[in-house]
């Protein structure tokens, strides 16, 4: 089996571990799972993750895949990213800062 695009399919799956790291990191974080906005921002982390596991295996396999499965995944591959758009978009006007007293972040 021959990957179509292999490098594109790697970023895609390097970027999404690292997104979903950053969002389990973010939801066990206890400040920031009482606040909104860090479960916000870890619900489109991991929209994020999906999105890109899903666009890594499209742009990896899709020579692979019949028709309908490539339309398939590539819908839910936007639709990943949507959901983790609208996620995003309410807390883009007050990021999680640094709290004072320390390295812990802090949802305002």
């Amino acid at each position: 089996m021959r990957i179509t695009e292999p490098m594109t399919m790697i970023t895609d799956y390097v970027m999404g571990a690292l997104a979903f790291v950053l969002a389990m990191r973010l939801a066990g974080d206890a400040a920031a799972g009482r606040h909104l906005s860090g479960r916000l921002w870890a619900a489109a982390l991991v929209m994020t993750a999906a999105a890109a596991f899903l666009g890594g295996t499209y742009h990896g396999f899709i020579q692979w895949m019949p028709g309908a499965a490539g339309r398939a995944m590539w819908k839910a591959t936007l639709l990943a990213t949507g959901v983790a758009a609208h996620a995003s978009w309410p807390r883009l006007s007050s990021p999680p800062s640094p709290d004072r007293s320390g390295s812990r972040w802090r949802a305002p």
